[in-house]
């Protein structure tokens, strides 16, 4: 938004230039009655001349009447981000930002910050490479630079103290000191900002040099690594997740802490592109009961076709359709339902690697086991295919017989007699169209108002569920 002020205008040119040249004089010599000398130190340990300043309305005022002159002539977008105050200018606002000091006034030896320490310079930063934390110096030459800014995660735009005025988010050129030679100053990060290989795991590094230093790294807020000047993380992200590295470095030699940061988009063009899956009658997609039939439904994150299905030892294939798979347990046991196909993700400007190869791509791994200890209920649903209703039958089993999963269930047993369950019949899109919570050992569903289709028969109790295709054909 644009600042908005009610201060008097200068319309002369002549007093304008004074003001400007009144500003440029207090980058130099300190202008607050009462100011006192302390010393602060560098991350590396350089000693800085700094100044401690009281409060003066007056100096704050004109100062900050005269940033909003300059706002107001030149049209420039500017957010208000902290009050004007003359505890300190730009320079020592701007590297107690980077160096976690105290809010300070710091004239000619702001240089050393950047001049054999802990920071390194870098090329200006374009859209593409574009970080936040950066220290830009005006005037860097200068025996004395007139301006230092700090850059933002909005690409172009960058924070600064206007003198003894207010700070202010504006654009990298809307501020009286633009015209300036630039340095660009940050604390070392190193590592890719591209990660396109899954379960890759690339390492990045920051400054080694800082006598007695320790370091703590997060990833998007989240702690990764130790106490160490370099890092990795490995990528089993979803494609084209953005996240933040970040490092803290505590520097003993001057009691504060410096940061850097590193925006890292993790890709897809790995050879695994990660969709999601659901195995309808597994109540957490992991857990089955042997001589039961499952359906697995895959859902890739792009375009994909040809999907292929390796099961564990012991378990079939029923029957395929697309994204879609029914399956056998057989006798029981183990391990990875793998699932591949050909897909395509197709760029977009967020997209940060090339798109995906599309051959035989690996979209969902799912681990399962049928050591339940809730199986034993099975189900049946007659007649099936259903014109007019559909009995469905729930019972106990006595054995665990392959040749009874496809039978009808004696319904003898009286241990499970009389508790409840929930019933739901899904349609092939996986749309509930009927349930109810009954009992009964049968449930009788009129089909005459159900269109003709598949149907999958689901029973909930306790924690198990169990399900059984029907057909409804009028």
């Amino acid at each position: 938004m644009k600042i908005s002020a009610t201060p008097r205008v200068y319309h002369s040119a002549k007093v304008l230039f004074a003001v400007l040249l009144l500003i440029l004089s207090v980058q130099v010599h300190a202008q607050v009655p009462g100011a006192t000398n302390r010393t602060i130190y560098t991350p590396m340990g350089q000693a800085v001349d700094a100044l401690t300043n009281p409060e003066n309305a007056d100096i704050r005022d004109y100062a900050h009447n005269g940033n909003i002159q300059q706002i107001t002539q030149h049209n420039w977008q500017v957010q208000l981000e902290s009050a004007p105050t003359t505890t300190s200018q730009c320079h020592g606002w701007a590297w107690s930002i980077y160096a976690g000091g105290p809010a300070v006034e710091i004239n000619g030896d702001v240089r050393k910050y950047f001049t054999n320490d802990a920071v390194e310079e870098i090329a200006p930063m374009t859209e593409d490479n574009w970080e936040e934390g950066v220290i830009i110096v005006f005037g860097k030459n200068m025996s004395v630079p007139v301006h230092s800014a700090v850059t933002t995660s909005e690409y172009g735009f960058v924070r600064s103290k206007w003198w003894y005025g207010a700070v202010y988010k504006h654009k990298l050129e809307e501020h009286p000191w633009a015209s300036y030679e630039q340095g660009w100053y940050r604390v070392a990060m190193n590592g890719s900002k591209k990660v396109c290989g899954f379960g890759s795991t690339p390492t990045y590094s920051t400054t080694s040099s800082i006598p007695g230093a320790s370091y703590a790294w997060k990833l998007s807020g989240t702690p990764v690594g130790g106490n160490s000047s370099s890092v990795s993380v490995q990528h089993f992200f979803t494609p084209n997740t953005i996240k933040h590295l970040s490092v803290e470095i505590q520097c003993p030699l001057s009691g504060t802490t410096i940061k850097s940061f590193r925006r890292i988009c993790f890709g897809e063009n790995s050879g695994y592109v990660p969709g999601s899956y659901y195995i309808m009658g597994s109540q957490d997609n992991s857990t089955l009961c042997p001589y039961t039939s499952y359906t697995m439904y895959v859902s890739a994150p792009c375009v994909a076709s040809g999907f292929t299905y390796t099961l564990p030892p012991g378990f079939t294939v029923n029957w395929t359709s697309g994204g879609s798979m029914s399956f056998s347990t057989g006798s029981g046991g183990s391990g990875t339902i793998e699932v591949s196909a050909n897909v395509w993700c197709s760029s977009y400007p967020s997209t940060c690697c090339e798109p995906a190869p599309g051959t035989n791509v690996a979209i969902a791994f799912a681990y399962v086991d049928t050591s339940n200890p809730y199986c034993g209920w099975s189900m049946s649903a007659s007649p099936n295919p259903a014109k007019d209703y559909i009995d469905i039958e729930t019972g106990s089993e006595k054995s665990k017989d392959a040749s009874m999963k496809e039978a009808s269930v004696s319904l003898t047993s009286s241990e499970d007699a009389g508790e409840w369950y929930q019933l739901t019949v899904y349609n092939s899109q996986q749309i509930p169209v009927f349930t109810t919570k009954s009992r009964d050992r049968k449930v009788t569903i009129n089909t005459q108002q159900i269109q003709n289709g598949i149907y999958i028969a689901e029973i909930i109790r306790g924690k198990e569920r169990i399900s059984k295709r029907f057909a409804v054909n009028h």
